[in-house]
């Protein structure tokens, strides 16, 4: 009897030694990546060298009737021009937007008096007998009647498909004027001032 415990019992530490075995042979291995960086990109956009935001304020004044910068299409003399750029490491849409279109009446002179009555900020008439057009890197986009009309209006992309600037990338804005031959006494000593907007999303 005792030798049949003293057997059972070195069957059972056998095998619990060879379970034990079993459980710490498993081969094991741990790498360790290292150098891993990550890292944000940009997106920057300036406009003739000024960073982002930028809002080009503009004012046209001293204008008579025919007087134009849209007679010789594209690279104009006398339109308004920005070199805008992308400076970032991201693609991005660009729209560029008017906004803010005063016309002041400047005060009246007596043939001016004669047809109009009005006086004060946004009573002047110039900016209703002012026509804009937009050309980006000499290919027209964008046309409007008068600049009053153009008050919130996205003139890039305006009618092309949208504009992606790539990293590096930049593009040349051309705003031309001119203003109508029948305008008449009405504008004497009237200005315009207007806000333009760059703006660049992510893509």
């Amino acid at each position: 009897m005792e030798r049949s415990i003293l057997v059972s019992v070195l069957v059972i530490g056998v095998a619990a030694a060879m379970a034990g075995a079993g459980t710490i042979a498993y081969f094991n291995d741990t790498e360790t990546s290292q150098g891993n960086t990550f890292t944000a990109g940009t997106l920057d956009l300036k406009v003739d060298d000024n960073d982002d935001p930028y809002v080009a304020h503009c004012e046209l004044t001293n204008l008579k009737p025919g007087d134009s910068t849209i007679g010789p299409g594209a690279w104009a003399p006398g339109a308004l021009y920005w070199t805008v750029k992308n400076v970032g490491s991201l693609s991005g849409e660009l729209t560029v937007t008017i906004t803010n279109v005063v016309n002041y009446e400047k005060g009246q002179n007596e043939p001016e008096a004669l047809v109009d009555s009005t006086s004060g900020e946004n009573e002047g008439e110039l900016g209703g007998k002012l026509r804009i057009q937009v050309w980006r890197d000499g290919i027209w986009t964008y046309e409007i009647g008068n600049i009053n009309a153009a008050n919130g209006a996205e003139i890039i992309p305006g009618f092309k498909p949208s504009v992606i600037l790539n990293p590096g990338e930049e593009t040349i804005l051309q705003i031309s004027w001119c203003v109508y031959s029948d305008a008449g006494n009405e504008i004497q000593s009237d200005s315009v001032e207007f806000d333009v907007v760059f703006h660049l999303d992510q893509v």
